[in-house]
């Protein structure tokens, strides 16, 4: 398939993040660092199978330079997804473990029948298969009721789907923190570094080489305020080391509200806010010098109903919007989900 500036653009917009990472959130569980409780049991299995609606699955910009009005950026969506974890203790207050993920969306959408219509990639194209899989070994510390621990992780990162700018295997290695400071409040703490072989070659232009380093450093407090409701807010700094049409710079801040609505039922707000400096680049598409800021602004509501103690399900909407120095790297995207998780 041959590459052109609707595929740039859209690898551009999803810059150096693994495609998952944008996905997160509508819903779905996402992973996070820390958490330092497990049950009785060493294992658990968990099945959810989802579906629901995206606005822009191709990620058009607002002004996109070749993408025709008429074609179709939206698109339905179906989704299963499988994940497991197993640990063992190895010595008083340590525990070694292992954590598996597998995922496949598959989107619904196709391009129109229309005379005419420029070309552009089906939805369909966009149908997205995620591996994963992760090693920890965790430490706890502190006095009981307020038990903190670090965690040392290397994780394995995999991402597939047809169209060209999709396609990356990761590697991360990670150390986060959490530290009680009273019963109610926990600061966490977490800085990881991933090596990202992207499947997509852009050469003979160097500054296309997506291949890079990502440097994280992320800080954050958890407040419960009540035994039912929890705050969350954080900080961090991200480093992206590659070509220089994808090599940026940025600091993210992010809330979150966690409450019980009624009986079995559960809600959840969260928004975030990343802002990006970049190198420039993209000047054979976009006037010099090219993309050098760029901002995401993203929102969420979820909600969870616990039918029974194994049996969950799962509603959410997730909103996205960019904005940058050029209009070519603008736009916004929604997301509502629907899904139902069994685990064991």
């Amino acid at each position: 398939m041959i590459i052109h500036s609707a595929a740039l653009l859209t690898a551009a917009w999803l810059g150096s993040a693994p495609v998952q990472a944008q996905l997160e959130g509508a819903g779905g569980s996402g992973s996070g660092a820390g958490g330092n409780g497990f049950s009785l049991r060493n294992w658990s299995l968990q099945l959810r199978a989802y579906g629901g609606y995206d606005s822009n699955v191709l990620l058009v910009p607002d002004r996109s330079p070749d993408f025709d009005p008429r074609g179709k950026s939206d698109s339905a969506y179906l989704g299963l997804s499988a994940s497991g974890s197993v640990h063992w203790l190895v010595g008083r207050g340590t525990t070694l473990g292992l954590t598996a993920r597998a995922d496949r969306v598959q989107y619904l959408g196709h391009q129109p029948n229309l005379p005419n219509l420029t070309e552009a990639d089906d939805p369909t194209e966009y149908s997205l298969t995620v591996l994963e899989g992760s090693v920890f070994l965790r430490r706890d510390f502190g006095p009981r009721g307020r038990r903190g621990a670090f965690t040392f992780a290397y994780s394995f990162h995999h991402e597939d789907a047809k169209i060209e700018a999709i396609g990356l295997d990761g590697h991360t290695i990670s150390a986060s923190l959490d530290a009680p400071l009273n019963r109610r409040t926990t600061l966490r703490g977490r800085a990881s570094y991933s090596w990202n072989n992207y499947y997509v070659d852009f050469r003979p232009i160097a500054a296309r080489d997506r291949d890079g380093q990502f440097l994280a450093l992320d800080l954050g407090v958890t407040h419960r305020i009540t035994p039912r409701q929890t705050l969350s807010l954080g900080a961090g700094y991200v480093r992206n080391d590659a070509g220089a049409d994808w090599d940026y710079r940025g600091w993210r801040a992010n809330a979150g509200f966690t409450t019980h609505v009624a009986g079995p039922v559960y809600a959840r707000a969260d928004a975030s806010y990343t802002h990006s400096r970049f190198r420039g680049g993209f000047t054979d598409l976009v006037p010099a010098p090219g993309r050098t800021r760029e901002n995401l602004f993203s929102w969420g509501l979820s909600a969870a109903w616990y039918l029974r103690p194994n049996l969950l399900l799962d509603l959410g909407y997730r909103s996205q919007n960019w904005t940058a120095n050029l209009p070519q790297f603008e736009g916004d995207r929604r997301r509502v989900s629907a899904g139902i998780s069994w685990t064991m």
